[in-house]
């Protein structure tokens, strides 16, 4: 619920500094949404650049959400080249 979706980003923000965050296709079945993208910013304890490629898939009952799960590409960008 509410607190599983705040305690994810309150993580996130702890591990990474994100500058650009850009949600792609989305894909609707039945009750399963499934939605691509990516997202790019800064690594919080190298301070490395990063970029993660990810897809998030959410499975809802009635309008709560019952299932979640995140699948990620990350990539951590050598100096000098573009994220």
């Amino acid at each position: 619920g509410r607190q599983g979706v705040e305690k994810f980003f309150d993580t996130d923000s702890l591990t990474n500094h994100t500058d650009v965050f850009v949600p792609g296709a989305y894909f609707v079945k039945d009750n399963t949404v499934m939605l691509t993208g990516y997202e790019t910013g800064t690594m919080v304890q190298s301070g490395l650049p990063m970029r993660n490629d990810w897809v998030h898939v959410w499975t809802f009952t009635g309008s709560e959400v019952s299932y979640f799960a995140q699948y990620l590409c990350n990539t951590i960008v050598p100096d000098g080249q573009a994220v």
